[in-house]
């Protein structure tokens, strides 16, 4: 795919935009049932996005997902452990640039 058009709505959470509208890129996912399931599947969403951040060099659509969620509401199991999810594994990364998007994050360097 070429650097300038990334596929984002293969993100299981992205919605594709209709009629000249953006994507909607948080559509909240629906519950699995119970609470060990819907974290699971929070802390699934968070390493197949930092994995297509990684993958694409996409650019920071972090802060379009979190606007989404905030404008849908979503405080679900799923889109806590999603956000909480990307800020250990940032967090527990080994020192040194770590690829978020096309910026690199030095921490504790």
């Amino acid at each position: 795919m070429q650097k300038n058009h990334i596929d984002v709505t293969s993100l299981p959470f992205v919605t594709p935009g209709t009629g000249g509208k953006r994507h909607c890129f948080w559509t909240p996912v629906p519950s699995i049932g119970n609470d060990c399931a819907n974290e699971k599947r929070g802390e699934e969403l968070a390493y197949i996005y930092l994995e297509f951040e990684r993958q694409n060099e996409a650019g920071v659509i972090l802060g379009l997902i979190l606007k989404d969620m905030f404008e849908a509401g979503d405080r679900s199991i799923i889109a806590r452990n999603f956000i909480y999810s990307i800020a250990k594994i940032v967090r527990l990364a080994p020192p040194g640039p770590i690829p978020i998007g096309c910026r690199l994050l030095s921490i504790r360097e």
